[in-house]
């Protein structure tokens, strides 16, 4: 049976997803771009916390602003904060001072409103919404955004629904940014991705232009010391659907980031390993960095259209092969 509540903690409101029978559960911080604050799955008969993510304000207030974060209108950078559409160009502000970026778009400071909420004994489900009204100079088109999370015996779902309420079409990507750990460093965790290529970059992380060819992951290998802040466009998947593992061979246990695939869905998968090495960024997007400009899985909104795509966590005892 599953159950969800609005609670208190940590100085910030947060709604809990709760499975009474396992202990799993799912926080959401509606307050703060609708943010995963949380996210405890079991394997092995035990409970795992392996979304790495901001627990108090001071946390989302600070440089991990965008652990667990949606990343709406456009995930990763903007080059400079310019971008040309439709005839115009338009100036974003920019909150990478140091590389002069604008990045992660700007739902993920925002406050999200509690819709929808139902619980039974297969799931809870939980959605939020967040209306913006094109008051950004840099963004002047309003859309509606919802997110849909789901917890069952399977895992976290969330679905993500755009509508664009401007009277033009809008230019759009999305993403989400989770920072996966199991407790310990990363390094000997094993990662297996189905990459066909890396975009790469140049010192601002803007993309290049130049593909390179890209198999390094297609089978689990240890992590050790790689270091990434690396775009890869994903093999085209007959399903529809890709999927990213993270196995931990201490644990022996496999957390799954699966990811819909094809025409405007996450295509494109950027992952960061941060100095501390204590978790790893998995990013899923419908488009690569400075898309705007580039238009590399840039989604063209048609008015009063809509997009909808999903991606989910996972966690299985053993090596998921």
């Amino acid at each position: 049976m599953y159950k969800i509540s609005v609670i208190q903690q940590q100085n910030f409101k947060q709604v809990k997803l709760y499975n009474e029978i396992t202990g799993e559960y799912l926080l959401i911080a509606p307050d703060f771009g609708a943010n995963i604050s949380k996210l405890v799955l079991m394997a092995n008969n035990e409970l795992h916390s392996i979304v790495d993510g901001n627990e108090s304000n001071d946390e989302f207030a600070g440089g991990n602003i965008f652990k667990g974060a949606k990343l709406f209108p456009f995930p990763n950078r903007i080059k400079d904060g310019k971008y040309f559409f439709k005839g115009k160009s338009y100036q974003l502000p920019i909150n990478y001072t140091e590389e002069n970026n604008s990045c992660h778009g700007f739902v993920f400071d925002k406050k999200f409103l509690i819709g929808e909420i139902k619980n039974g004994k297969d799931g809870a489900l939980a959605t939020f919404h967040y209306k913006y009204e094109g008051k950004i100079e840099g963004y002047p088109f309003p859309f509606n955004l919802e997110l849909t999370y789901y917890l069952s015996d399977k895992g976290m779902t969330c679905r993500s629904r755009v509508k664009n309420m401007s009277g033009e079409s809008i230019p759009m990507g999305d993403g989400w940014h989770p920072f996966f750990s199991t407790g310990r460093k990363i390094n000997k965790l094993q990662i297996r991705f189905p990459a066909s290529y890396l975009f790469e970059a140049d010192e601002r992380l803007i993309p290049s232009g130049k593909k390179l060819p890209y198999n390094n992951f297609n089978e689990y290998r240890e992590l050790k010391s790689s270091i990434f802040d690396s775009c890869f466009k994903l093999q085209p998947s007959p399903s529809g659907i890709q999927t990213t593992e993270i196995f931990d061979a201490k644990q022996n246990m496999t957390i799954q980031l699966w990811q819909e695939a094809g025409p405007n869905k996450y295509n494109y998968l950027q992952i960061y390993t941060p100095p501390n090495r204590n978790s790893i960024a998995i990013e899923p997007m419908t488009c690569i960095a400075n898309a705007f400009n580039n238009k590399i899985g840039l989604i063209e909104l048609a008015s009063s259209s809509s997009f909808e795509a999903k991606y989910g966590i996972s966690l299985t005892t053993g090596k998921k092969e």
